[in-house]
């Protein structure tokens, strides 16, 4: 998340990248957030499994 010099502030995966910010109202109502939200998840499920064995073992 970034704040615009003097605007609002906005949703980016790079700063580099900014042509592809959405400001944080536009991000929280479109069906961007249901992506990242999903492909978030399914990331964690991938570590989860990947590492299962290293999280029982500390436990």
């Amino acid at each position: 998340m970034y704040r615009a010099q003097n605007g609002p502030f906005m949703v980016g995966v790079c700063i580099q990248r900014m042509d592809l910010c959405a400001t944080l109202g536009e991000f929280v109502m479109s069906k961007m957030r249901d992506e990242v939200r999903y492909l978030r998840d399914r990331e964690l499920l991938r570590l989860r499994v990947e590492h299962r064995s290293q999280m029982q073992d500390a436990a």
